[in-house]
């Protein structure tokens, strides 16, 4: 498959802005070479990979319980192969967190903690949904006719009309660029000086340069804010070839969509974490260990891994045939790996890559005063702005009740403003609700009236204060693609690697953790003997 999507961008014409990419290569896709040619067939020196002794079950761990890890877990168990997925939190899901029905807000509705949106193009996320008996909501569908994003710079309005035709006076330089080089960027490819220079460019210089008038023009302030959102990073430390991968394939001809191809549609009715959870009963009983923490991992004779945990307090040892390390990069930047047997490559790569810092605090309201018409227009809830808080999109869409939850996000620099006592909190806690007073006012240029509206519910999710994410989802930093991108996933001996940092399709997306989980099970099963199938 990833030859595949290599050979088609090689063969394929530069693709000029306004058109897909050939192979359908989704957002955060291209950002330095995740879809990187051969990189996870490539060998390394740990320990031979293959087939346990046929006359010995293989012992098979998977560290980590979120949608990666319970998806490398379910694909083994449809083989009929048993590992044991550990878990350090008290829940399964990971970054698939939710605030179910009942729980807090009024309505019955729901919102997300962490990953929210799911693609058209996320086609794993969808068929796993589906055969757990799980409906999608289109919230696109349930957009008012005629709403768009509403977008406030230079102290007014700068609508999305006025944005499409700033687009174009970027479109040139975004050819230019493009036809500069080939994709992938990758530690394995021929990278050309116009790949290196883009990998080592930030996005913050490619605005200035790129941008007519720079970050002194609406239009550079808006892609800087929502680049900045988008990585989860200030646009001074995140490589310029993000933003050229996603506004450079636009999904219609002629058109401007902020983020490219990504059309952020579904989510799934009651919640995401009903995903995680599902897969996580239909393991054979026994399957995850909760409160297991790791720590280290050592390379042993023959091919074998020994895991460190902490458990119940105590320290806990348990060699294995096969890992799956299944953990956010955050996660396994802090592990002890240096009797891991990884080569140079891995563990540059895994200290080079970057978590995005982001927050989201969700507020519910007595209605949905964004729907209706403004001197903003006519509004889906989603918004950039400079007033504060930067971006906003409606969490309520699709779900019953009159009342409206509006998700603001903040990201890089501005999340760290917001330090709670502990990640997850709502506005029962003052400090919470100080906050979202704050974020009120900071909406009130944009959706004027909007505070007289607030129920006083709120939420606040500060993913870098959680210790079992410490962040957002991955981020790649200048200079980091051309030396290390398409590495994430390579494995290491019999140690294999998840995550939506290793995906090859979608990075960041609960989509590039679940297809991770299904690519490194593969792995295991195939040096097992077995052919997978689908």
């Amino acid at each position: 498959m990833l030859r595949r999507i290599a050979a088609e961008h090689l063969s394929a014409p530069s693709p000029a802005a306004g058109s897909a990419p050939a192979g359908g290569l989704s957002r955060r896709t291209l950002l330095g070479g995740l879809a990187a040619g051969a990189g996870l067939a490539a060998v390394t020196t740990v320990g031979a990979a293959g087939p346990a002794a046929a006359t010995t079950p293989p012992v098979v761990a998977v560290i980590g319980a979120g949608i990666a890890g319970l998806t490398t877990a379910l694909r083994l168990a449809d083989h009929g192969i048993a590992c044991t997925v550990y878990e350090a939190d008290s829940r399964v899901g990971g970054r698939m967190y939710s605030q179910p029905a009942g729980a807090y807000w009024a309505a019955g509705q729901v919102s997300e903690w962490g990953g929210e949106l799911i693609d058209t193009g996320h086609a794993t996320m969808q068929q796993l949904a589906q055969r757990f008996g799980l409906p999608l909501d289109d919230l696109k569908a349930a957009e008012p006719a005629g709403s768009t994003e509403v977008y406030r710079f230079g102290g007014g309005y700068y609508t999305y009309a006025d944005a499409g035709n700033d687009f174009k006076g970027v479109r040139t330089a975004i050819q230019r660029d493009l036809a500069s080089f080939e994709w992938p960027v990758a530690w394995n490819a021929a990278n050309s000086p116009g790949a290196v220079a883009l990998s080592n460019m930030s996005v913050h210089d490619w605005i200035e340069t790129r941008v007519p008038g720079g970050h002194g023009s609406r239009f550079g302030k808006l892609l800087d804010v929502a680049y900045t959102t988008e990585f989860g990073a200030d646009t001074r430390s995140s490589s310029a070839l993000g933003i050229l991968g996603m506004l450079g394939y636009q999904p219609t001809p002629n058109a401007f969509a902020l983020y490219g191809e990504s059309d952020t549609r579904y989510h799934l009715r009651g919640g995401n974490q009903r995903l995680p959870q599902a897969i996580a009963a239909a393991l054979p009983a026994g399957t995850v260990r909760q409160g297991w923490r790791l720590r280290s991992v050592t390379a042993v004779a023959g091919g074998r891994q020994q895991l460190t945990f902490t458990a119940d307090g105590c320290t806990r040892t348990v060699t294995v045939d096969h890992t799956v390390l299944a953990l956010p990069i955050g996660v396994l930047q802090r592990l002890d790996l240096s009797a891991s047997g990884f080569d140079a490559l891995k563990l540059g790569s895994i200290a080079a890559m970057r978590m995005g810092r982001n927050v989201k605090m969700s507020l519910q309201f007595d209605g949905r005063p964004w729907n209706t018409a403004g001197p903003w227009g006519l509004a889906s809830g989603s918004t950039m702005t400079e007033t504060g808080y930067q971006t906003s999109w409606d969490s309520s869409r699709a779900q019953p009740g009159a009342q409206g939850i509006l998700t603001v996000y903040a990201g890089g620099p501005h999340a760290d403003d917001f330090t709670p006592s502990t990640p997850f909190r709502t506005a029962a806690d003052p400090l919470v609700a100080q906050y979202a007073r704050t974020a009120l006012a900071q909406l009130e240029p944009v959706f004027p009236g909007i505070t007289a509206h607030w129920t006083g519910k709120a939420t606040l999710a500060a993913w870098p204060l959680n210790p079992y994410a410490y962040g957002s989802y991955s981020g790649l930093p200048t200079g980091y693609s051309h030396v290390f991108g398409g590495y994430e996933g390579v494995r290491q001996g019999n140690t294999h690697f998840a995550g939506e940092y290793t995906s090859e399709f979608a990075a960041g997306y609960m989509e590039g953790g679940a297809q991770s989980g299904l690519r490194a099970a593969d792995e295991v099963l195939t040096d097992l003997g077995i052919v997978p199938t689908s």
